[in-house]
């Protein structure tokens, strides 16, 4: 009998489809599920994470095992002294005595889990499983898939529920346009410093780049705050810019049409990331802020060959 691991549903959209990767990669090896009832997600109009309004793949089932109050705060102090930074040193091994001394005691109390394994940081792939159930959580922001092409084909091909009469009209428009995708992520970027929104001198240079490698007739924006991030766009630009509004309320849907662009200039944020990723077309040109992150470590191998990084 195979081993099984069960993922947990962690962040936004972006956040669960590198999890949901993830999944797919392991699922040759090991029974997978994602956790639902663990995790912090944003839900849908109908009560789900994001991530199911598309059809999984068979090899993914879905674990709504309910997890008691004492073991979710145990798992919630795992994550914090698992993936927290300490500029003091040894704040950070105490920190990391106090996740093996959680560790021990959730696993000797668990009846639920024969092992359970806290990535190290927001790109860590590796594992240490245990034989039997073993609950698993990480962000996995990279491409660092043992089988990447199986992996982005497997994504690629995801079926949206309500994907097709939806976005028909887009798709049209997108034949006409060959749009440039501008992406920018504010909201609460403004006050994560360690993380920093972009700012109006990386929108100008990467646009400025971007229009001189192709030739896009339009520049569709997406944006979390779209009047203000109109306001970070150099002026000469303007009149080619058309605010892209969030289809039917739905940010899976939005991001269904920001893969209809042919070239993509990206904030530091994992959505705009995964619709350069799974592009309908190759896209001419992908940007990307150099650093990712402002103050903190960029998540190893998250960036593809072929992308353009540009400073800020």
């Amino acid at each position: 009998m195979q081993d099984s691991l069960v993922i947990v549903l962690n962040g936004g959209f972006g956040n669960q489809m590198f999890q949901l990767a993830k999944a797919i990669e392991l699922s040759d090896s090991f029974n997978v599920s994602i956790n639902t009832t663990i995790g912090v997600t944003p839900k849908t109009n109908s009560g789900v994470p994001s991530i199911f309004d598309y059809f999984l793949p068979n090899s993914i089932s879905v674990d709504q095992t309910p997890v008691n109050l004492v073991n979710q705060k145990i798992i919630k102090l795992l994550i914090s002294t698992r993936l927290r930074n300490f500029r003091n040193p040894l704040a950070g091994s105490l920190s990391q005595y106090l996740h093996k001394a959680l560790r021990w005691v959730f696993l000797f109390f668990s009846t639920q889990w024969s092992g359970v394994h806290i990535a190290k940081n927001i790109s860590d792939t590796r594992l240490n499983v245990r034989p039997g159930r073993n609950l698993v959580v990480g962000y996995f922001q990279t491409t660092k898939w043992q089988d990447e092409k199986r992996i982005h084909s497997t994504m690629a091909n995801l079926r949206h529920k309500k994907g097709s009469s939806a976005l028909e009209e887009y798709e049209r428009k997108a034949d006409l346009e060959h749009p440039l995708v501008l992406h920018i992520r504010m909201g609460d970027y403004r006050n994560e410093q360690s993380i920093g929104m972009v700012d109006e001198k990386y929108i100008e240079l990467a646009l400025e780049y971007a229009l001189k490698k192709n030739q896009f007739k339009n520049i569709w924006l997406f944006s979390d705050e779209p009047e203000e991030a109109m306001a970070l766009i150099p002026a000469r630009f303007l009149t080619s810019v058309e605010i892209m509004k969030e289809l039917e309320n739905s940010p899976t849907l939005t991001q269904e049409v920001m893969r209809l662009g042919t070239g993509y200039v990206l904030s530091n944020s994992t959505f705009g990331w995964w619709a350069a990723y799974l592009a309908r077309m190759e896209p001419k040109v992908v940007v990307v802020p150099d650093p990712w992150f402002k103050k903190i470590d960029e998540p190893l191998g998250l960036i593809p060959i072929g992308w353009t990084r540009i400073p800020r």
